[in-house]
């Protein structure tokens, strides 16, 4: 079980669960520590910003279907996605695992979506201002 802070990040008005976690390629040559904001209402895994997709290099590891995936956002608006293969470890368990990325080019933000949450028992305790994973495979 690993637990976060909830946090204002620089994309972000307002404080809001958080995870910290480092990126890195399939190939583990390059790698980014950074935090991403929880959102429930991202059905991918992880939303990464452009910025961090290049410095990772992800497009070497793009999925053959990234040619046409279309994203929608919530206000409606229809965006050619990127998506990628990566490696993802959760800071301080040991924990990592592959998931998929996707990105866009004006994209600015970090989200951690619902498919990454399924793997985890999710808690967020509003008035500690604490979120709380365990992995499912510890039940």
């Amino acid at each position: 079980m690993i637990s976060f802070d909830y946090e204002i990040l620089e994309y972000a008005k307002t404080k809001a669960p958080t995870i910290k976690f480092t990126l890195s390629d399939p190939l583990r040559n390059k790698n980014v520590i950074t935090k991403g904001l929880v959102d429930t209402g991202y059905d991918g895994e992880l939303l990464l910003s452009y910025t961090k997709y290049k410095e990772l290099e992800l497009v070497s590891f793009e999925l053959p279907s990234s040619g046409s995936s279309i994203g929608e956002t919530v206000t409606g608006e229809r965006i050619e996605m990127k998506n990628s293969s990566a490696s993802l470890e959760l800071e301080e368990t040991g924990i990592s695992i592959s998931i998929e990325v996707d990105t866009f080019k004006e994209c600015q933000e970090i989200l951690i979506g619902r498919r990454f949450l399924e793997n985890f028992v999710t808690t967020l305790h509003g008035q500690s201002k604490k979120i709380t994973l365990k992995s499912i495979l510890e039940e």
